[in-house]
């Protein structure tokens, strides 16, 4: 006769989100594990971002970030002390790269200026107020 043995209910971990930012200078997650062949930055790499509350924080390290084949984006950037589970799309780092981002009532829209192809398509989420991506493929400019 088999015992049932019990196991300890898992800790649900929450899905990273990625989220639209027109505020952000630099792409930035609060998970490492994400980064894939990431560097240490040095001072004269450092990069910064305010907070909502004014709190500074520093990027540490930086890589690429591939999810399968729903995400993938170069230079992103790692802060401690972000919002657990969440990754920062720069606008400005996407159209200094030659993207256009178009906001079209609750959807956005990531375009290849050079292609026209679309490569981003995320929703407006009325909980927070947030533009978060479906997807975003980036590849490297490198």
């Amino acid at each position: 006769m088999a015992t049932a043995v019990a196991r300890p209910q898992e800790e649900k971990v929450k899905p990273n989100v990625f989220i639209l930012d027109s505020g952000a200078m630099v792409h930035a997650t609060s998970d490492k594990r994400l980064l894939l062949g990431s560097r240490d930055l040095g001072l004269g790499d450092a990069a910064s971002l305010t907070r909502r509350d004014g709190e500074i924080l520093w990027a540490i390290l930086v890589g690429l970030v591939q999810l399968g084949t729903s995400f993938y984006l170069a230079e992103v950037h790692y802060f401690p002390g972000l919002p657990p589970a969440s990754t920062l799309v720069s606008v400005h780092q996407l159209t200094r790269r030659g993207f256009s981002v178009m906001f079209c009532g609750a959807d956005c829209f990531v375009q290849d200026r050079s292609t026209g192809a679309v490569v981003g398509k995320g929703q407006l989420r009325d909980e927070d107020g947030f533009y978060h991506l479906e997807y975003l493929r980036i590849q490297s400019l490198d």
